[in-house]
């Protein structure tokens, strides 16, 4: 018994004793414990500004991220029927696409610089015999007139034909030669003939390298008489600036009036295609004591669309040319090249000009005879 009790003991006493080291342990954590959140708790000043800047830099960040949002929300959403904010919008783009096209304008230009090629261009071989100028002349006809015919429905495809336009380019070559490109458009909203049009742009060009060198002070005559009086011809100019300057131009012409259309092009129309003779046996060109002028032109009478406002479709006349003056072999000084330039960038204009006074003229004489008319009535 005393046993028993002697061992119930010593189990009370051990368990006492672990019981004491366990609580001596917990408080010994404990204390530990405090005294590292104590510890944790304490910061120097410096390192508590650096973290507080450090989160309000990413709350910065966070809520510029979302203005930024708000803003694209709000120029797609809230604004997008804002008639202010469309055009604004609008202006920007166009901007965008202005500079786009000048661009490539730039490129085209300089491309034409450096090649200075002309696309309708013909080498062209006259011989001395009559009967064999002819028959060259004839069969090059289709070609030329089916080739610049697709060239200038190409080239003004993006044009409205019932407004006028028009192109200019120049430019020198690297031998020296000088170049004249242009392209426009002459709308006559008055006219609906495409017949009485055509002859009389044809009746202006019978005359205008006597008018048209007329109001640019120059003189000018010719070596040969069959002027457009076929629907293939020959001619060539000889023409004397103010300053004694001499400039010689043989030209072909081709000319076809279509009055059901044609495969390319599906209604009346009337087309005039001049270009330059490269060798003439008869008339062989004199570098030395003459400057050459070469010209490719295409002119085309079509029908255009009703202006506003009519039913009734107009005539346009749609025009391209290009003039080449050649390098002067002969002695001119660098006065007189300057004026011969500008001379042919004016002939330009004067010809636009002039083809518009004669298809008017025609309709003012139309107009006073009906008026006449109904006076004796």
């Amino acid at each position: 018994m005393n046993g028993d009790v002697g061992g119930k003991m010593r189990k009370r006493a051990a368990s006492a004793l672990a019981e004491t080291e366990r609580t001596s342990s917990d408080s010994e954590e404990d204390h530990l414990a405090v005294v590292k959140a104590s510890k944790d708790k304490y910061k120097p000043t410096y390192y508590a500004r650096k973290d507080e800047i450090a989160a309000l830099e990413e709350e910065y960040k966070a809520l510029t991220k979302q203005l930024e949002q708000i803003e694209i929300d709000r120029r797609a959403g809230r604004h997008l029927g804002n008639p202010l904010y469309k055009n604004l919008v609008l202006r920007e783009r166009l901007g965008e696409a202005d500079a786009a096209v000048d661009d490539i304008q730039l490129a085209i230009s300089s491309k034409l610089a450096e090649e200075a090629h002309n696309p309708l261009s013909t080498f062209i071989h006259l011989k001395a015999d009559p009967a064999t100028r002819l028959q060259t002349l004839h069969s090059l006809r289709r070609r030329k007139l089916q080739d610049a015919l697709r060239f200038i429905l190409e080239r003004t495809r993006a044009l409205d034909l019932r407004r006028p336009h028009r192109r200019t380019e120049t430019f020198d070559t690297a031998n020296g030669d000088h170049i004249v490109i242009q392209c426009d458009v002459t709308p006559f909203s008055r006219e609906s003939s495409v017949k009485h049009v055509y002859d009389e742009v044809l009746r202006a060009l019978l005359h205008q390298d006597f008018s048209v060198w007329e109001n640019l002070g120059i003189s000018t005559w010719s070596d040969t008489e069959n002027l457009l009086e076929s629907v293939v011809s020959q001619v060539r100019f000889l023409s004397t600036m103010s300053t004694g300057v001499e400039v010689e131009k043989n030209l072909t012409t081709f000319l076809d009036f279509a009055a059901s259309g044609s495969e390319d092009l599906k209604m009346p129309y009337g087309l005039l295609v001049q270009d330059a003779v490269d060798i003439d046996d008869v008339y062989p060109y004199n570098s030395k004591q003459r400057v050459r002028h070469d010209l490719t032109l295409v002119m085309l009478v079509c029908p255009s669309p009703p202006v506003e406002g009519s039913t009734q479709p107009g005539v346009s006349l749609l025009r391209w040319s290009y003039v080449k003056l050649h390098r002067p072999e002969c002695p001119v000084t660098p006065s007189e090249e300057d004026d011969l330039v500008d001379m042919f960038s004016r002939w330009c204009e004067v010809l636009r000009k002039v083809l518009l006074e004669y298809v008017e003229s025609r309709r003012t004489l139309q107009t006073s005879l009906s008026l006449e008319q109904n006076v004796t009535l």
